[in-house]
């Protein structure tokens, strides 16, 4: 790891270092916990419990061969040259990598990690091109808050919200990490399901149904995962801010961080999940894909009236309390499965459908309403606004 830290720095600025990393810990955290999913699977489909080692070439070059014909040997006190070379390299190999690393690679690192807190990168003036693009973006960002919140104090909710997920590292190592878990699952539904085919798409049998009810309903535990981390920062102390502002129903606020989360991370989630169903099923697909992303959405937006009772990032993740989390957690999970279970038994009928969806868009209006009215009465943390 040492290693692959020490090529990064070597490929990107200082500067960026922070950033890079932190990708590459949630891309490696995905990748970690679909292999302990997926390569078992993966495994047995390949009939590997039939497979000779000794009809692999080149597995001597393998790390694990190295430790398992070790403990081999020491089980049966067997040792040929070949035996005497895998205890070296599962023994001796680790103990010189350790002296290597502390002797070469620890000295350069730490060198390289004092480069970050150099002002050198910060006291450059930005070339033309990137303010012109940062100015865009904002542009962009900004008539995209106009249009979707209904007054200034929500919109600065919005504003402040979106730009802090972009830059909070802990926001993006809790948050992130859900988009790879929700495409590990849906693989692991496929690999599950051994008869599954397109035919169970395009006429909609009862697996195709499934497939389909589950995928819309898990992505709801990215915009819920989102939602649940919208409290906390590590510059959580930088909340005065809000108690300075002419601010008269901080609810607004809430509600305005409530749209941006769920512009940012769950409309791309739908334009995907479009995309799959109107190339696999066909527009007949579209009215059971409204009510699905409308129950996500009152689902989410209830979850936040009944939990976000913070201002967005004024909250230290020490003070996450546990036992309320795991509750929380527990009931966001019981929420979609029930609306989804309830889907699946009316996803033919089509004016149920169209019903449901109504009154969905309604609750959502009215949960959203009712966050914006949240007095400072009903904010923790808070004093009551005099």
């Amino acid at each position: 790891m040492n290693a692959v830290y020490l090529l990064i720095l070597k490929l990107v600025k200082p500067s960026k270092f922070q950033t890079v990393i932190s990708y590459f810990q949630i891309i490696f955290a995905v990748f970690i916990y679909g292999g302990y999913q997926l390569v078992p699977r993966m495994m047995e489909r390949a009939g590997i419990e039939h497979l000779k080692m000794s009809e692999i070439h080149h597995i001597g070059f393998l790390p694990p061969y190295w430790f398992a014909d070790a403990c081999n040997s020491l089980s049966t006190f067997t040792f040929n040259q070949g035996n005497i070379i895998n205890l070296f390299m599962a023994l001796g190999l680790p103990i010189i990598s350790i002296y290597v690393v502390v002797k070469y690679f620890a000295p350069a690192f730490n060198r390289n990690l004092s480069m970050i807190s150099s002002t050198t990168e910060e006291t450059k003036v930005k070339p033309a091109s990137a303010t012109n693009a940062v100015h865009f973006k904002m542009n962009w960002l900004e008539k995209l808050a106009t249009k979707i919140t209904s007054d200034r104090t929500e919109y600065m909710g919005f504003l402040f919200t979106w730009k802090m997920m972009g830059r909070s590292r802990d926001f993006k190592m809790k948050v992130y990490p859900a988009f790879g878990y929700m495409v590990v699952l849906f693989v692991l539904m496929f690999f599950q399901s051994d008869k599954l085919s397109l035919n169970d798409f395009s006429n909609m049998t009862p697996r195709g149904k499934t497939i389909f009810i589950s995928i819309v309903y898990f992505s709801s535990f990215i915009l819920i995962s989102a939602i649940g981390q919208l409290r906390y920062s590590e510059k959580y102390k930088a909340a005065w801010l809000f108690m300075i502002t002419p601010v008269d129903l901080p609810g607004r606020l809430i509600s305005g961080a409530l749209k941006s989360v769920i512009v940012c991370f769950y409309f791309p989630v739908i334009v995907v999940i479009t995309l799959l169903g109107l190339f696999l099923i066909g527009p007949a697909i579209i009215p059971n894909l409204m009510l699905g992303c409308f129950n996500v959405i009152a689902v989410s937006t209830l979850m936040t009236y009944l939990n976000l009772r913070q201002l967005p990032f004024t909250v230290s993740m020490q003070d996450a309390p546990k036992g309320q989390t795991m509750i929380r957690n527990l009931f966001a999970t019981l929420l979609p499965l029930i609306a989804g279970v309830c889907h699946w038994f009316i996803f033919d009928y089509l004016w149920a459908i169209g019903l449901l969806a109504i009154l969905a868009i309604i609750a959502s209006w009215m949960i959203m309403d009712s966050i914006k009215n949240l007095g400072w009465d009903k904010i923790v943390n808070f004093d009551v606004k005099g």
